[in-house]
C-alpha cells in the first residue's frame, strides 16, 4: 500500500496526515470508488489502513487522505479550524464522546439512522453517538473489562465451566483452594486501575444494572457514595479476599501480569485486554471472560465501552462513497479486519475470532448478542479515581467500610464544586439515553 506523508499546520498544532492509496477504480464497475478525506487518530488510521486494503480487493479503490491527530486537544483544534473554514473532512473516525453530540446538535454530522447500520451491532449502548433519536456515529470497536482465566489450570483442577456470578466465583475459588491452589485469585492492589478493576465492574454490573441513573444520581444529590448500594461493593469484594494473593498491596500491574503468565493462579482481576500476558508467556492457554461479579443472574453483563466511532459530515460531497465504506465496515468481514488491526474487540455482530486467541471467547459472546452493561459512559469526575484507590487500599488493610464510603462521598462533593463544568456536561449527555 502506497503512503505519502502530509504535514498540516493549524492553530499552532502540527498534524501528520497519511494518504492510503491503492490505484484507480476499474471502469464499468457499478460499485463506488474515489477519494475520501478523514480525520482520525493513529489507532483509527491503522484500522482503516487494513480495512481499505480489504475493501479494495472487492470494490473499486478508495483513496483515503487521513489527517492523524495526536490527542483530543489536537482533534478539537483541527475540527474548530475546519468548521470555521467550512472544510470539514468527509469522515471523522474517533473515540465517541460529547464532541460527537455537539457536532450533531449543530448540524455538522449526517444522521445515519436510515442506513440501519446500527442494527448490525452487538448488544451495546453508545448514547453519545445519538442525538434526538437519530444516530450520528457508529462504533467500530469496543474496549472490554473482565476476568482473566487460566484455562490449563482450571482443566487441571477439574473446573469445566467459567463462573457466571459472584457466588459461582467464590465457590470455584474455594474448591481450588481446598484442592491445594493456595491463591486462586490474583489482584494487583498497588496501582489505581487494577485495584479498582473489581470495584468498577461490580458498579457497572450491579449498581448500574439496577439503576442506569446511578452516577447521575450522585451528581444531582439524589444518591451518595455512602449509601448501602455502594458499600455493597466492598462487601462483595470481601467475599473474594480469602482467595487472593497475600501480597496484593505490594503488587503492581506488570508484576501481576508476569505472575499470571507463569501459571500460578487460576484467575486474575485485570484492567486491560492483556497482550502483555502473551508476550510474557506465548504458550499460556488463557481467556478473558465476563466479570462474574454480579449478585443476580440478571446482572451477568459484559462491561464494555464504545471505542472508535465512524461519522460522516453533513456537507461532504462524497457521502455515498463514505456510506459505502461504512457499509463494508459494519459487515463481519470488514469489522473483523478493522478490529484485529487495532488489537481490540469488534462491535459488529457475526465477527469471529480476535487479535489473540485469549479474546476469542469474548468476541464470540459479543458477536452473538451477549448482554452488556447499561452504562452511559465510563467517565468519572477528575480526581475521584485516586480517592477510590485510597479507599480500596484502606479496605484491604482492614479499614471500616462506612468510614471509607463517607470519605469518598466527602471528596466527591469537593470535586463537584471544583469541576462544575464536568457535572453540567455529564448530566446534559445523560439525558440522551
Amino acid at each position: 500500500m502506497k503512503r505519502n506523508l502530509i504535514v498540516a499546520l493549524g492553530l499552532f498544532f502540527m498534524m501528520t496526515g497519511v494518504v492510503f492509496s491503492n490505484g484507480t477504480a476499474e471502469s464499468g464497475d457499478e460499485q463506488l470508488g474515489g477519494e475520501l478525506t478523514v480525520l482520525t487518530n493513529a489507532e483509527g488510521a491503522t484500522g482503516l489502513d487494513a480495512a481499505i486494503e480489504a475493501y479494495n480487493e472487492l470494490y473499486p479503490d478508495i483513496d483515503l487522505e487521513a489527517t492523524v491527530y495526536s490527542d483530543d486537544a489536537a482533534k478539537n483544534a483541527i475540527i474548530a479550524a475546519k468548521v470555521a473554514s467550512g472544510d470539514l473532512p468527509d469522515v471523522i473516525l474517533s473515540v465517541i464522546n460529547s464532541l460527537t453530540v455537539d457536532l450533531a446538535k449543530k448540524g455538522y454530522l449526517l444522521p445515519l439512522t436510515n442506513t440501519g447500520f446500527q442494527d448490525r451491532l452487538s448488544d451495546i449502548e453508545y448514547p453519545l453517538g445519538w442525538y434526538n433519536n437519530d444516530v450520528y456515529c457508529i462504533p467500530m470497536n469496543l474496549s472490554v473489562s473482565g476476568l482473566f482465566a487460566n484455562d490449563d489450570l482450571l482443566k487441571e483442577y477439574g473446573i469445566a465451566d467459567y463462573p457466571q456470578s459472584l457466588d459461582e466465583l467464590v465457590a470455584i475459588c474455594d474448591q481450588l483452594q481446598k484442592a491445594g491452589l493456595e491463591e486462586p485469585l490474583l489482584v494487583a492492589a498497588k496501582e489505581v486501575n487494577p485495584v479498582n478493576a473489581f470495584v468498577y465492574q461490580y458498579i457497572y454490573q450491579n449498581l448500574y444494572g439496577s439503576n442506569p441513573d446511578w452516577y447521575a444520581d450522585l451528581l444531582t444529590g439524589d444518591g451518595r457514595w455512602s449509601d448501602d448500594d455502594f458499600k455493597a461493593v466492598y462487601y462483595g469484594y470481601g467475599r473474594l479476599k480469602p482467595y487472593m494473593n497475600k501480597d496484593a498491596l505490594g503488587l503492581d500491574d506488570s508484576g501481576s501480569i508476569r505472575r499470571f503468565a507463569s501459571g500460578q493462579n487460576a484467575f486474575m482481576v485485570g484492567s486491560n485486554f492483556g497482550s502483555n500476558i502473551r508476550i510474557a508467556n506465548p504458550d499460556l492457554n488463557y481467556s478473558i471472560i465476563p466479570g462474574p461479579f454480579n449478585e443476580t443472574k440478571e446482572n451477568f453483563l459484559l462491561t464494555t465501552d464504545a471505542g472508535q466511532g465512524f461519522s460522516i459530515t453533513a456537507d461532504s460531497e462524497n457521502q455515498d462513497l463514505a456510506i459505502k465504506l461504512l457499509d463494508f465496515l459494519t459487515t463481519a468481514e470488514g469489522a473483523g479486519v478493522f478490529s484485529k488491526a487495532i488489537g481490540n474487540f469488534s462491535s459488529v455482530m457475526g465477527v469471529s475470532g480476535s487479535v489473540d486467541p485469549a479474546g476469542d471467547y469474548l468476541q464470540g459472546l459479543l458477536s452473538s448478542g451477549f448482554p452488556t452493561t447499561r452504562t452511559m459512559t465510563r467517565t468519572w469526575i477528575p480526581g475521584i479515581k485516586e480517592y477510590m484507590k485510597k479507599g480500596t487500599q484502606e479496605w484491604f488493610v482492614g479499614g471500616d467500610v462506612d468510614t471509607i464510603a463517607a470519605g469518598i462521598e466527602k471528596e466527591h462533593q469537593r470535586l463537584m464544586k471544583a469541576s462544575p463544568d464536568f457535572v453540567e456536561s455529564f448530566l446534559a449527555d445523560h439525558k440522551f439515553q
